[in-house]
């Protein structure tokens, strides 16, 4: 990753958090609408998989810039994500999905 790139100083409407938020969920929803229609039409699956992949670049751009806004580490939250995503599913293995339903809701989450 090219940590000379800013998206911030590079952006041409110096958008606010908010706005670079509001445009990420733009993107994640175009990537739904994506993947929905990828698997009702197959004659045209490749298409949306083209747009499905332009949307997603999207928001991780929107995703780096917002990161960038509040001055934390792309790299590392990445990493503290996955760490997060891979103790779940060790959780899930373990307990299984009920189990850990079960001391969410303990926990009141």
């Amino acid at each position: 990753m090219n940590r000379d790139f800013s998206f911030v100083k590079e952006s041409a409407n110096e958008q606010s958090p908010n706005e670079t938020l509001r445009v990420l969920t733009y993107e994640v929803g175009d990537m739904n609408k994506s993947v929905h229609y990828a698997s009702r039409y197959s004659g045209v699956r490749n298409g949306y998989m083209v747009d499905l992949k332009k949307t997603t670049a999207q928001a991780i751009s929107m995703l780096r810039m917002f990161v960038e806004q509040q001055n934390w580490d792309f790299e590392e939250l990445a990493s503290l994500g996955e760490e997060d995503y891979l103790e779940k599913m060790q959780d899930l293995r373990k307990y299984g999905l009920q189990e850990r339903l079960k001391k969410r809701e303990e926990r009141g989450e």
